[in-house]
């Protein structure tokens, strides 16, 4: 499957949240730093890169990194209430809304 692209990423989030927040949103993910470190050793960085630091700590405490998928981002849609920022997240992969939750 080819990638989306950033603004297919919006459109289909969009649908998932309510209408007075959808002109607020923004793609933020994947993070590249973990997907830097779950790529190959000698992919990316130098001598003093994070991505290094991140792999021995996993493997330090058995944990398995997640692998670095093409087709998944997130999507925030920041809103300032009453009581604060609240921002609704929504993770599109392969194409879909797989889960939608709210940040305080």
């Amino acid at each position: 499957m080819a990638t989306t692209s950033d603004s297919d990423i919006l459109r289909i989030a969009q649908q998932a949240v309510p209408e007075h927040i959808r002109p607020l949103g923004r793609v933020v993910g994947p993070l590249p730093a973990l997907a830097a470190a779950a790529g190959p050793k000698g992919a990316k960085g130098g001598a003093g890169s994070g991505d290094t630091l991140l792999r021995d700590l996993a493997k330090h405490v058995g944990a398995k990194l997640a692998k670095a998928v093409a087709d998944s981002a997130e999507v925030e849609f920041p809103e300032q209430t009453a009581l604060g920022l609240r921002t609704t997240v929504v993770h599109v992969r392969n194409g879909k809304v797989e889960r939608v939750f709210k940040r305080g």
